[in-house]
């Protein structure tokens, strides 16, 4: 035990605001600073997480160079994810007398490739892969992957769709599965199906404004609802996130006009208690094109709440159909609308999705216990 509360851990973590790899940032966080070990973060700018982190003892580099948001110009963001890069490779090598003394080194982002050759040789390197954005064979994903196994990273894989999708990219390296979790004792189960919900069913949705988040079948998926008559009240959680798509933005807003949902449709500020949504919704409408694991989902299933969604990249293993959620094929907004008709209409079959979703979500996703496997699956080493 004494040998565990000597490890040191360098994290670099590029991202800010609520979004699902700094939701895993906090569970690893604390999961070291509880057990003892001692970890030297690299961050983009101070904000409530990572005043948290300092409030607990945490030692915190700032480098806002390294933040990685969304851009649309291709070129734009090759230029600037290189020369962030190039920026980070010397604030290590300042650091580089700090950097020796650390026993391990997590990369919370597949985006960052070269900047870690500053790293000493003798600490290994994890990097987090959270996404399935790399799908494919461009050659720019081939050359971040080759230039990062040039300093032999180690993957871990947030889910088997992302594991097998690394493989495709040709990453011949170790790639350790390791499902994300989320706090299962914040989010308690509370669906009841006995408390009157007004003249409407409550369906949430929680999406930020990109293009892959899938907004534009959620609006058609509703529209499909408005056409059957079907009463109902959308509320999307995460929709003023600032690393946005903001001509996709624009599009979506125009849509729900065109279409004449204004009076079915809330936008939550961002400021709103996600548990407090949870608890009030009956369903989760989740229209991502695709999700390497999809935090909402499992966030849901801790709060009894059933789920619809896609049946692409690793939201299968998350909900399984009929069990804990209604899946449908991709990308079939008639289909998707047609299960959250079902699921309004028949309130014991929520009540049945949700308990077992609440069940699988505690064995299977508990945030604790995975980031806790996760330590133990790189100190083996």
């Amino acid at each position: 035990m004494q040998q565990l509360k000597l490890k040191k851990y360098l994290i670099i973590n590029p991202w800010t605001g609520k979004i699902g790899p700094n939701t895993f940032l906090n569970g690893l966080v604390m999961e070291l600073m509880e057990s003892g070990r001692k970890i030297t973060l690299i961050y983009p700018f101070r904000d409530s997480l990572s005043k948290k982190f300092e409030d607990l003892g945490c030692e915190v580099w700032y480098f806002k160079h390294i933040e990685l948001k969304h851009i649309n110009n291709l070129a734009k963001k090759i230029s600037t994810r290189v020369s962030n890069e190039l920026l980070l490779l010397f604030f290590l090598l300042r650091k580089r007398i700090n950097s020796e003394k650390v026993d391990y080194a997590i990369i919370n982002s597949e985006l960052l490739s070269f900047a870690t050759q500053a790293i000493p040789s003798d600490i290994p390197v994890y990097t987090m892969v959270h996404s399935l954005s790399f799908k494919g064979t461009a050659i720019s994903t081939r050359i971040t992957f080759f230039l990062q196994e040039l300093r032999k990273h180690k993957y871990i894989a947030v889910s088997d769709a992302v594991r097998e999708s690394l493989r495709d990219a040709g990453v011949r390296g170790e790639v350790i599965m390791n499902y994300n979790g989320v706090d299962t004792n914040e989010f308690i189960s509370g669906y009841d199906v006995s408390v009157p919900n007004k003249t409407s069913r409550r369906i949430l949705s929680v999406l930020h404004p990109v293009p892959h988040k899938g907004a534009h079948y959620l609006i058609q998926a509703l529209h499909h609802l408005l056409e059957h008559k079907v009463k109902f009240f959308c509320t999307v959680a995460g929709w003023n996130n600032k690393s946005a798509d903001f001509s996709y933005k624009k599009q979506i807003e125009n849509k729900i006009k065109s279409f004449g949902l204004q009076e079915y449709i809330f936008f939550a500020d961002s400021q709103t208690d996600i548990r407090t949504l949870y608890q009030e919704a009956d369903v989760l409408l989740h229209p991502s094109e695709s999700e390497s694991f999809g935090y909402a989902l499992a966030e849901a299933m801790c709060y009894s709440l059933p789920v619809v969604a896609f049946k692409a990249g690793g939201i299968s293993e998350v909900v399984e159909d009929g069990v804990t959620g209604l899946l449908v094929d991709p990308y079939d907004s008639v289909a998707m609308a047609a299960s959250v008709r079902r699921l309004l209409e028949f309130p014991e079959l929520r009540v049945s999705l949700g308990k077992k979703g609440r069940e699988v979500a505690c064995k299977k996703f508990d945030q604790k216990t995975n980031v806790a496997a996760l330590l133990r699956k790189i100190e083996k080493d």
